[in-house]
């Protein structure tokens, strides 16, 4: 086993191509999985080793995890619409794949896997605030599964292997991957692009994390004393905002107009992120306001794009013949 050496599954992703770079920047050796699907933003370096491959078949397994000391599983069909759009290739990705994943990395001597769970399991939650003990409450495919794939990991932990499970807020902010089908970054492409943003409702309370705060977050989560993760999942967030109060924040900055539609997405839950404060010792250093800085910025440099490759549903669409 090489200490340091780590295999990020969905490594090519949106929070994955960042985190692989911290890694890297840190002297650890990644090894990335992914099908690049909407491109490959990591570059070179002599300590990363990319695999294009779809975890759903088996050849990728023994070069990717063999002498790993801890995977990252990070791939996943992201998006709620993509369950309407193929409900089986979602099972099949996010829920059977995946645990193939947590077999095979156990299977092969990795000493700690950290599950990239999501916030969303919640669902619509009317209370002061949502902690790791509320009752998950999915109200999408996409959310049950991630819950599930907590319960499978949580049911293979024992003393070798370390499991832990992060419920990360909306991540928003620049990366290399970047996605604009993401609350705070698709404000700022509408205001940017076309002078308005169009607001489902309002009310919604959905947390929100800047991109380098959840990479910060793994990063803490790698070197935790494993008694503090051992079949733990851990809330992650800089914060909760309304819908309106994004829209308000994007548009005060950009000066552009809001319209109102009636609520697509119900979603709504106060997250609480104490507990990785309390026990891990974990605060946020990043704004919103930062992140929407950052977005803004990249957008007017040109780097960009908003071609299909930044908008999950889009790319997955003109895919789906090939998945």
């Amino acid at each position: 086993m090489k200490p340091g050496r780590v295999c990020l599954i969905g490594g090519g992703g949106y929070v994955g191509t960042t985190l692989a770079r911290r890694l890297l920047d840190e002297g650890r050796t990644v090894t990335v999985v992914d099908t690049f699907w909407f491109g490959d933003h990591l570059g070179t370096h002599p300590r990363l080793h990319k695999i294009e491959a779809d975890i759903r078949r088996d050849g990728w397994v023994k070069e990717a995890l063999t002498d790993v000391d801890t995977v990252v599983v990070l791939a996943c069909l992201s998006n709620d619409p993509m369950a309407d759009l193929d409900p089986e290739l979602t099972r099949a990705v996010n829920l059977d794949a995946l645990q193939r994943v947590i077999l095979d990395a156990k299977a092969h001597g990795a000493r700690r896997l950290i599950y990239a769970s999501s916030s969303s399991v919640y669902g619509i939650q009317d209370v002061p605030r949502v902690v790791e003990s509320t009752p998950l409450k999915p109200i999408t495919l996409y959310s049950r599964y991630k819950g599930e794939i907590e319960d499978f990991l949580n049911a293979h932990v024992d003393d070798g292997f370390v499991g832990v499970s992060v419920r990360s807020a909306t991540v928003c902010g620049y990366s290399p991957r970047m996605r604009l089908d993401l609350l705070l970054n698709l404000f700022c492409w509408l205001a940017l692009r076309q002078g308005a943003i169009t607001i489902e409702g309002g009310s919604q309370i959905r947390p929100l994390i800047h991109m380098q705060d959840v990479v910060d977050f793994y990063v803490r989560l790698l070197g935790a004393e494993a008694r503090l993760v051992q079949g733990e999942a851990y809330n992650v967030s800089s914060g909760n905002y309304t819908v309106q109060q994004v829209a308000d924040m994007v548009s005060a900055y950009t000066g552009c107009a809001l319209t109102y539609t009636g609520v697509v997405d119900a979603r709504s839950y106060p997250l609480d992120a104490e507990k990785a404060e309390r026990v891990l010792g974990f605060k946020t250093r990043r704004t919103i306001d930062d992140a929407m800085v950052e977005v803004c910025e990249a957008i007017h440099a040109g780097r960009i794009d908003g071609t299909s490759a930044n908008f999950n549903l889009r790319r997955y669409r003109e895919l789906v013949g090939a998945l």
